[in-house]
């Protein structure tokens, strides 16, 4: 887990208690663009379905034997792979990660930075770094191999629905620099990183619905048994 108050002041995460791992401002995503940007996220979390089809484009049926497969393992095992989760390393970490083929580590020089037993943790730190969180679902149990793929493809359209309704970081941005009063304006934000942007937003979401219903609650018209939402509470992030 991350401190919440480095990670808000924008100060790294130091993995392994050798390694600093960023959240990347607004520039530095700017820079790459947001495709890449999230192709960095996919590729740092291992996940066998979501790298090869969505990025490779196997089809469902050509991983459908591989989904029981050590994903450390196999993504490794790939001719061009792990160069491209090298790259991906590399934007959150700012300094050259490479792959050692023999060892099979991901090292900064000599030192070893990711292998198949802290993987998942360096996830953890780049998930939480850059505001994402995980679904609180239990894991669904399918009667066969048909049922998880109509599930997969179910999820799939919802989350292209989503995408298409939802604010992206523009839209994000652009409503961050319009609140009043944070000192926040289209010359200086770029310089927030990706997780001061989601936690600011949220807190922004907090103030305004309090300031919304204010008048309704002092005016004694809020519905019954409904309190005024605090805004003065922990956020997500």
């Amino acid at each position: 887990m991350i401190d919440r108050l480095n990670a808000f002041l924008g100060k790294p995460h130091i993995f392994n208690s050798e390694f600093p791992v960023y959240s990347p401002t607004l520039s530095d995503i700017a820079d790459i663009g947001e495709i890449e940007y999230s192709i960095h996220i996919t590729l740092c979390s291992f996940n066998i379905h979501t790298i090869l089809v969505n990025l490779f484009g196997l089809s469902e049926t050509d991983i459908m034997n591989l989904m029981d497969e050590n994903p450390y393992d196999l993504l490794t095992s790939h001719p061009s792979i792990p160069a491209y989760i090298s790259k991906a390393y590399s934007f959150f970490v700012k300094d050259n990660v490479s792959y050692h083929s023999v060892a099979k580590t991901f090292n900064i020089g000599d030192k070893v930075l990711v292998n198949s037993d802290n993987y998942k943790d360096m996830y953890n730190v780049i998930k939480e770094l850059n505001g994402l969180q995980d679904s609180k679902e239990s894991p669904r149990k399918f009667k066969n191999s048909k049922a998880k793929e109509l599930f997969e493809k179910m999820n799939a359209l919802k989350s292209k629905n989503a995408k298409n309704t939802g604010l992206d970081i523009k839209d994000i941005l652009s409503i961050i620099c319009c609140a009043e009063g944070n000192g926040i304006h289209i010359f200086n934000v770029s310089n927030l990183t990706v997780y001061q942007m989601y936690e600011h937003f949220e807190r922004i979401n907090l103030k305004e619905n309090h300031n919304r219903l204010l008048p309704v609650w002092a005016n004694g018209y809020l519905k019954e048994n409904s309190q005024l939402p605090e805004w003065l509470v922990r956020t997500k992030f």
